[in-house]
């Protein structure tokens, strides 16, 4: 399993809060807006914009463009194009995944590649990639 950083990223709402008080009442707060995401999309992760990959690539490097995902109720913008790379002949998955630190809360998000099509957790499955010895061959 391997991760690579996604440079400048921004998942929203972070730990932070917006309104940092003790009280939620009726101020906007990031807990609340998690909450409400959650609530709209029904918990489902999923890519309204961008995040895509070529159908192949002539190594075993491809680049993912730039986009916004909606994971665990959180939205999650990449701002430019990023670069993973496939095991050889493999077939390889490459995951969205949020990072948490030792309090729970979320750090960052990294693509996420490994032989296994098991999601790990916070992750969701966005790409499928088949690859040859030095060549992906095709991608779903």
């Amino acid at each position: 399993m391997a991760q690579v950083a996604i440079v400048n990223e921004t998942v929203f709402p972070t730990f932070n809060n917006v309104a940092a008080t003790g009280e939620d009442g009726k101020r906007w707060s990031e807990p609340r807006v998690t909450e409400w995401i959650r609530a709209m999309t029904g918990d489902i992760d999923f890519v309204t914009d961008g995040i895509t990959v070529p159908a192949t690539s002539v190594s075993l490097n491809i680049d993912i463009a730039l986009g916004v995902a909606y994971l665990k109720g959180y939205r999650v913008n990449i701002p430019a194009a990023t670069t993973v790379t496939a095991a050889a002949s493999t077939t390889t998955y490459v995951f969205l995944r949020l990072l948490k630190d030792v309090d729970g809360f979320i750090t960052s998000a990294v693509f996420e590649t490994q032989a296994s099509i098991i999601a790990p957790a916070d992750a969701m499955l966005l790409f499928s990639l088949v690859v040859g010895v030095g060549t992906i061959t095709a991608t779903s």
